[in-house]
């Protein structure tokens, strides 16, 4: 496992990703080093089985940040997460049981350069076959358009089931404030990015009548966007 460590470091120090990165995102860096497997692991979810390859993992940005020091963040968290994304270190996929993170080339990193990508790239799948597939790993597919990327269903229904309302992912104009704001910044090219504006502005509005009508697509992912992501849970 250590041998397995150093082989990584020695290719990551002399990586210009790594000489980017702030003494926080580092840190977090080697958070990710640490919770990644070495081998394959199963275990069970609500009666179902799944299985994780090696370099894969299942986590929260909790659970990331309280491996940290305690200046690290959340936020700090998620940033960096999509920074080793954008120099595709690692992929970071929403699953059923957590977040997916798979640090890509792992197999390289530990020397076993004869295994397939079908392999090592696999996401954590059911034993058993269902109608409901579980989430899978992929790599960046230059064919796909990159709005089609942009999960609007998953960020309007995690909106109606906090608020109790019934907006669709649907309509042009709601699309419309997602895709800006994704577009605008990479670090909001996230679903916990919406996800965290929706929560802080829930707690801070939701039963409270002057406010609660500001619980909408408008509002939430308007011009207002990164103050609200930088607003305390």
């Amino acid at each position: 496992m250590y041998r397995g460590y150093i082989k990584i470091w020695r290719k990551t120090l002399e990586s210009d990703m790594y000489k980017s990165l702030t003494s926080t995102q580092r840190d977090i860096f080697i958070a990710l080093l640490l919770l990644a497997n070495h081998k394959p692991k199963t275990w069970e979810w609500k009666g179902e089985t799944y299985a994780c390859q090696q370099g894969q993992f299942i986590t929260s940005l909790e659970s990331i940040k309280k491996l940290c020091s305690k200046k690290v963040t959340v936020r700090n968290t998620r940033t960096a997460l999509n920074k080793f994304t954008r120099w595709q270190f690692l992929t970071n996929e929403s699953t059923k049981t957590g977040r997916l993170i798979t640090i890509l080339n792992w197999d390289t990193y530990q020397g076993t350069e004869n295994k397939t990508d079908k392999e090592t790239d696999k996401a954590p799948t059911k034993h058993r076959q269902t109608g409901d597939k579980q989430v899978t790993t992929n790599k960046n597919d230059k064919n796909v358009k990159k709005e089609d990327n942009i999960p609007y269903a998953e960020i309007i229904s995690y909106l109606n089931e906090k608020t109790g309302k019934h907006f669709k992912p649907t309509s042009k104009a709601t699309r419309g404030f997602i895709h800006a704001r994704w577009e605008e910044d990479k670090d909001y090219q996230t679903i916990d990015a919406f996800k965290y504006v929706i929560d802080v502005k829930c707690k801070e509005w939701l039963g409270n009548p002057k406010y609660e009508n500001y619980l909408r697509p408008q509002t939430l992912f308007g011009n207002k966007f990164d103050g609200y992501l930088n607003e305390r849970a």
